[in-house]
């Protein structure tokens, strides 16, 4: 046996005896779970090089590990793989749907459209928790990171069964445990396989292609959606919207976090006054410079009633009309200005 592959061992024999001591009767499957995380990766590695070091009984040293683990911060919410951010994300989605009263139903169907490529099922995991019965994971992008997507749900995963991650939203304490059982194969999580071995498929759909392409989401099947940063990047939004359209239930809701900016700190609005063609930033090139009022008519002809529930505008910005580009000239002053928002779409 490998040096790593044993002291992943031992430190799940360390797991397994901390929580019988500290989370008695608390979630059988904590017990399967490896203390580890991004943060501790060169920790361990120096570990793994010393034998003096291998936890042959040495518990304590993975319990203060863990321990350590669970008291990182991340006061800007922009580490992708600890859970600080997810759960924020997840809390004000839910929050704002509470503030419009458009809260899904008990085992709601979710589809997360525009997932990214590392820590995909954070969010979905999280969803899940609150109720979802099923949930469709969308991502086009083939670079897939296993080994950020494990452990970023190993953290929120440890996180939400030692208790350090509740919510009001999540279903009752006695059924997040069978929550958990029914999202992966505990089993195959442990032994950090491919994502697609350990997730339960039946639950957990997951698609790496893109939306209007995917042909087994059953029509008016979704009863909630989420985007976030997703769909100022949609080159084909027409057949996009059409197939949003399609999949979503009447009474379902799309809750889609927008950018309007450039998408870079040289001009937070560059594209109103340069062509694409003569830019070489990769996110301005990448920008289908849809403003709200586009994605407000798009969706309502679509038969969804749309309702901005936050917005972030730049009224500070020094815009220049005289110099913007001709196919932005008829939007308001607003419109123009407005560089994030966040829109709730009912199917009616």
């Amino acid at each position: 046996m490998s040096k790593s592959k044993f002291l992943l061992g031992r430190l799940q024999y360390g797991i397994i005896a901390r929580v019988s001591i500290f989370k008695v009767n608390f979630l059988k499957l904590v017990s399967r779970i490896i203390p580890a995380n991004l943060a501790e990766y060169s920790l361990l590695e120096s570990l793994k090089t010393d034998e003096k070091y291998w936890p042959f009984s040495n518990i304590d040293m993975v319990y203060h590990i863990e321990k350590r683990i669970s008291k990182l911060q991340d006061p800007t919410y922009g580490n992708r793989h600890l859970h600080f951010r997810w759960v924020k994300i997840f809390n004000e989605m839910f929050s704002d749907l509470e503030k419009e009263s458009v809260r899904p139903s008990e085992n709601f169907t979710y589809l997360y459209l525009g997932a990214g490529t590392s820590n995909i099922f954070s969010l979905p995991f999280l969803v899940y928790m609150a109720g979802a019965s099923k949930c469709y994971v969308i991502e086009p992008d083939k670079e897939m990171k296993d080994f950020s997507i494990w452990h970023g749900l190993q953290n929120m995963l440890l996180r939400v069964c030692t208790g350090d991650v509740d919510s009001n939203f999540f279903v009752s304490k006695n059924e997040i445990s069978e929550k958990i059982r029914s999202f992966f194969n505990g089993e195959a999580f442990l032994k950090c396989e491919d994502f697609r071995q350990y997730l339960d498929s039946s639950n957990i759909v997951f698609k790496n292609d893109y939306i209007e392409d995917v042909l087994d989401i059953p029509p008016r099947s979704i009863d909630l959606l989420s985007s976030r940063s997703t769909l100022e990047h949609v080159s084909d939004y027409e057949s996009c919207f059409d197939k949003l359209e399609m999949v979503m239930r009447k009474g379902g809701i799309m809750y889609h976090d927008i950018g309007f900016g450039s998408h870079t700190q040289i001009n937070k609005f560059l594209m109103y006054y340069v062509e694409k063609e003569s830019v070489s930033q990769k996110d301005i090139l990448s920008l289908n410079e849809l403003r709200m009022s586009d994605f407000i008519s798009s969706f309502t002809k679509r038969n969804f009633r749309c309702t901005v529930v936050r917005k972030n505008v730049l009224t500070d910005y020094n815009l220049d009309r005289a110099k913007l580009k001709e196919r932005f000239r008829h939007y308001s002053h607003e419109d123009l200005l407005c560089e994030r928002a966040v829109l709730v779409c009912e199917k009616l």
